[in-house]
């Protein structure tokens, strides 16, 4: 029995974190301002924020994504290093999760495979 789980709060932030950062670097040569990244998210995933200073966690992502402290609604920000990074480092590990996963199906018929082939010359003889 497979139990589905609801995603908890710091999922949904993460995925929000994850997102934001994606947006950035698919705007890398541009920039972009706040009023994109809202306009973005709630077109593309359904999300319902009218304004940044409005939501703390967005506002704390854009800061990181920028790695500025203040914010103003007019201005093109470009991508910090530092997010770059992370948005790298996220892109790998899942990456590297999915063909763990992968591996593991593969080396469970694999191991099936070989316990028949196994039990074969058994067979053979009754």
């Amino acid at each position: 029995m497979i139990l589905k789980m609801k995603k908890s709060k710091r999922h949904i932030n993460d995925d929000l974190f994850i997102r934001t950062l994606t947006f950035f670097k698919n705007n890398l040569e541009e920039g972009i301002r706040p009023a994109d990244l809202i306009k973005h998210l709630n077109e593309k995933y359904g999300y319902d924020f009218r304004g940044i200073q409005n939501h703390p966690q967005l506002l704390t992502i854009f800061r990181f994504a920028i790695n500025q402290q203040s914010v103003k609604n007019d201005i093109f920000y470009t991508f910090s290093g530092e997010a770059y990074f992370k948005l790298l480092e996220y892109q790998e590990l899942s990456f590297a999760r999915k063909n763990a996963r992968e591996a593991r199906i593969l080396s469970i018929i694999a191991i099936i495979i070989a316990v028949i082939a196994g039990f074969l010359p058994y067979f053979n003889k009754l």
